[in-house]
């Protein structure tokens, strides 16, 4: 079989393929998840309730949180996982020394 070149293959007949915005893909993605779906109408709920209220729902563009909370819980994880590291380790090597101390050679005699 005969295989064309790169010089021989025709290059002008290309294909397009038409891709679909991000968005409608999630829509389509997420339109039968009942889950997503409750959830929809449970904050479509909670707006009529605060509407009938006299407030006004306003969604926010930035997400609160709390930062320093965060980094504190992962601060003190990653010394709780030190100590307990530590807490295996220090009877191993306390018994290291103590072998190394008991060992003759290292020993000095006094006369």
């Amino acid at each position: 079989m005969d295989y064309p070149t790169d010089e021989d293959s025709d290059e002008g007949a290309g294909f397009s393929i038409k891709i679909p915005e991000l968005g409608d893909l999630i829509g389509e993605f997420e339109k039968d998840d009942e889950a997503l779906f409750k959830a929809a109408e449970g904050i479509k709920a909670v707006k009529a309730e605060h509407k009938a209220k006299g407030m006004e729902f306003s969604a926010r563009e930035v997400e609160i949180r709390d930062d320093k909370k965060d980094k504190t819980a992962l601060l003190d994880a990653n010394i709780t996982m030190q100590r307990e590291e530590w807490t295996s380790r220090l009877p191993g090597m306390l018994e290291d020394i103590n072998e190394l101390i008991k060992d003759p050679k290292n020993k000095i005699y006094l006369r």
